[in-house]
């Protein structure tokens, strides 16, 4: 019986520089939030349980979900508060007797604007010890997050002058 012989594949799940951006952003030196964003946000309300909220991350591929309707006094900005996937790592690791909820462990939010420089984002994840920053509108409302890998995307394929406005 013949040998078979398998040709070699390229890496399975890689981004190239044509599928991560719908254009490639401006250089990263002159790149702002705007260009490397994620619009919108995936939201839950405080009462969530923790494996729901693990359900809306892994089915959407998300590492970060707002968390609205905290009222006043909420841990949150104006009523909304953020969870990462390490926050979420974090709560099920604990032995506590009762499922915790979003409420319990949603923090306040490392917040960026769409106009800020790209280096602005990254200088606030290094600042802060975080890889998301949700993105605010005018209104301070989350309008989308940036992300460490979408800065490293913009490093890695920015090109040229910004685009005009």
């Amino acid at each position: 019986m013949g040998r078979m012989t398998q040709e070699p594949r390229g890496p399975v799940g890689w981004y190239r520089k044509g599928s991560y951006f719908a254009e490639l952003p401006p250089a990263f030196a002159s790149a702002r939030v705007e260009h490397v964003m994620r619009r919108g946000v995936l939201t839950c309300p405080p009462e969530t349980r923790v494996r729901a909220v693990a359900e809306m991350m892994a089915a959407n591929h998300v590492h970060s979900l707002v968390v609205t309707g905290f009222g006043d006094g909420g841990p949150g900005h104006d009523g909304w508060a953020v969870i990462s996937d390490l926050d979420l790592m974090n709560a099920v690791r604990s032995e506590a007797e009762e499922e915790p909820t979003a409420g319990d462990i949603a923090k306040r939010p490392i917040v960026v604007s769409a106009s800020d420089t790209a280096a602005r984002a990254a200088k606030l994840m290094c600042e802060h010890t975080t890889s998301h920053l949700v993105v605010v509108d005018e209104e301070a409302r989350p309008a989308g997050v940036v992300s460490s890998l979408d800065l490293a995307a913009a490093l890695a394929w920015g090109l040229g002058e910004p685009q005009s406005e």
